[in-house]
C-alpha cells in the first residue's frame, strides 16, 4: 500500500510517499520539503505533488490513500492542505486520513526516555503543545493538545521532578527562556527539527487506516470516532478561534435539498435560467459534453454527483424558465459542476453548447458559482484547464484567476494549467 502524506501546518511544505504492508515493512519512497517566507502553499502544493510523482516515477493511480496533518498550526496552511487533499480524494475516490500535527512531530523523539513536548509557535506569545511518554515501547499522548504561554507551561513543569525533552519550532523561539527556567531537567532535540516529518504523518496515517479498518475499496471507514475521517466531517484542529474561522460543517445543503431552491433568473438575459441539475437533464448535457471535450464525462459521473456526492453543486443554464421549479423544462444550453470542500470551491466541469457560445452564458455560470462560493464563506476557488484552451483561460483570467502550476499529462494527452482565485471575505 502506498500512502502520500502532506503537511502544511507550518511555513515548511512537507510531502512524503511511503509503502507499507505491515508495521515492520514500512519504507519511505521519497520526501520533499519546501520553505518559503511568507508561505506559498496554495501555489506550490499541487505542483509539488506532481514533482513527487515524476521524481519517483509513480502514477497517481498507484496511491492507495492520502494522509494530512490536521493541526494545530497555521490557520491558512491547514485550510489549504486539507481542502486540496479533500478535492484530490473526491476526484480519485481515495481514502483520506487525518493525523494530529503534534503526534507526528513527537514521533521524531519516539525512543526518548523523558517526557516529550513537541511545540509549534502559536504566535501571540503562546505555543501549541502536548505531553507524550513511552508506554510499552510506544510513544503515546498523555494530555490534550493545548495553546499555552511559555510561562504557564514552565510553572506546571516545575511542579514535577521528571526530565523533559522539547522539540519543534515553538521550542526554538523560547529556547533561552526554557533553558534558564528548567536548567538541567530540560533536553532539546536537534534545532533542525522544526516541523513534522511528512513520512511520520504517512506512518501514523497508515496505522490509523489499519486500526479503524478502513475499506480501501469503498473509500469509507467502517468505524469512526468523534472526529471522523470522511470528507464531510474531517476538519482541522483549531485550538483557538480565528477571524477566518471555517464553517462547522462541510456542506449543509444536500443535492436533494438544492432541488427545492428557487430558480435564479439572469435579469439581463430573461430567457436564461440557472437551475439545479437533475437526471432529466442528462441527455442534453451529454450531447454538449461529448461535443466539447475529447475525454467527456460519462452519464454515471454526472449522476453520482447529482444523487450521492454531498460536496457537489451541479447547475444548468436553460434557455427558458420552466413553469415550475420542480420541472426540467427548457433547453439546456450550459452546465457546471463544482465541489465545495471546507472553504474551497473546486471547478470540476463547465461547458456551453456550441450554438450558444459567445453570448455570455459561460460568464454567467461562473459568476453564479463564485457568488454561491461567497455565500458559503469560501476563501479559495481552484480549477484545472487544458493549456491549449485559450478561450477558457481568458475567461478565468477575467474573473481574477491566476496561473500557479502546470500538471503534467493531467488530461492524459495534454498538460493541465492550475489556476486559483482568492475570494473576498
Amino acid at each position: 500500500m502506498k500512502i502520500l502524506a502532506v503537511d502544511t501546518s507550518t511555513d515548511i511544505l512537507g510531502l512524503a510517499i511511503i509503502e507499507a504492508e505491515t508495521s515492520l515493512s514500512k519504507k519511505v519512497l521519497g520526501q520533499l520539503s519546501l520553505f518559503t517566507s511568507p508561505p506559498k502553499h496554495a501555489e506550490r502544493l499541487l505542483s509539488a505533488i506532481e514533482e513527487m510523482f515524476l521524481m519517483l516515477e509513480i502514477e497517481r493511480e498507484e496511491i492507495d490513500a492520502f494522509a494530512i496533518s490536521l493541526g494545530p498550526g497555521s490557520f491558512t496552511g491547514l485550510r489549504i492542505g486539507l481542502a486540496t487533499l479533500k478535492g484530490i480524494c473526491l476526484s480519485f475516490g481515495k481514502p483520506l486520513i487525518g493525523v494530529p500535527t503534534l503526534d507526528a512531530l513527537a514521533l521524531s523523539a519516539r525512543f526518548c526516555p523523558f517526557a516529550v513536548y513537541p511545540m509549534l509557535d502559536a504566535k501571540r506569545q503562546e505555543i501549541y503543545t502536548a505531553k507524550y511518554s513511552l508506554s510499552q515501547g510506544t510513544l503515546e499522548r498523555f494530555s490534550e493538545c493545548e495553546t499555552v504561554s511559555p510561562e504557564k507551561l514552565i510553572r506546571k513543569l516545575k511542579e514535577t521532578p521528571e526530565e523533559v525533552l522539547f522539540l519543534g519550532a515553538g521550542s526554538e523561539v523560547y529556547r533561552g527562556f526554557f533553558q534558564q527556567e528548567l536548567k538541567e531537567k530540560l533536553h532539546f532535540l536537534s534545532p533542525n527539527i522544526l516541523a513534522p516529518n511528512a513520512a511520520h504523518i504517512a506512518w501514523l496515517g497508515w496505522e490509523r487506516l489499519q486500526k479503524k479498518e478502513f475499506s480501501v475499496q469503498q473509500h469509507i471507514p467502517t468505524s469512526r470516532d468523534s472526529s471522523g475521517d470522511d470528507l464531510d466531517t474531517l476538519e482541522p484542529i483549531y485550538l483557538r478561534p480565528s477571524s477566518a474561522r471555517l464553517p462547522t460543517s462541510l456542506i449543509e445543503l444536500s443535492p436533494f435539498a438544492m432541488n427545492n431552491c428557487l430558480s435564479t433568473i439572469i435579469r439581463d438575459e430573461p430567457k436564461i435560467t440557472i437551475l439545479p441539475m437533475t437526471e432529466l437533464d442528462l441527455d442534453e448535457i451529454l450531447k454538449i459534453e461529448q461535443a466539447s471535450f475529447p475525454d467527456p464525462w460519462k452519464r454515471e459521473m454526472f449522476l453520482h454527483d447529482i444523487q450521492e456526492t454531498k460536496q457537489a453543486f451541479s447547475i444548468v443554464a436553460k434557455q427558458r424558465e420552466p413553469k415550475s421549479r420542480y420541472q426540467s423544462g427548457g433547453e439546456v444550453v450550459g452546465y457546471a459542476v463544482v465541489w465545495f470542500v471546507i472553504d474551497e470551491m473546486h471547478l470540476g466541469n463547465i461547458a456551453v453548447a456550441h450554438s450558444r457560445r459567445k453570448k455570455g452564458i459561460g460568464r454567467k455560470l461562473l459568476a453564479y458559482l463564485l457568488d454561491e462560493a461567497k455565500k458559503r464563506n469560501c476563501q479559495l476557488a481552484t480549477l484545472e484547464v487544458r493549456v491549449s484552451n485559450e478561450a477558457a483561460i481568458s475567461l478565468y483570467r477575467n474573473f481574477g484567476f491566476k496561473e500557479v502550476a502546470i500538471r503534467k499529462k493531467y488530461y492524459r494527452d495534454e498538460d493541465g494549467l492550475v489556476m486559483i482565485k482568492e475570494l473576498e471575505k
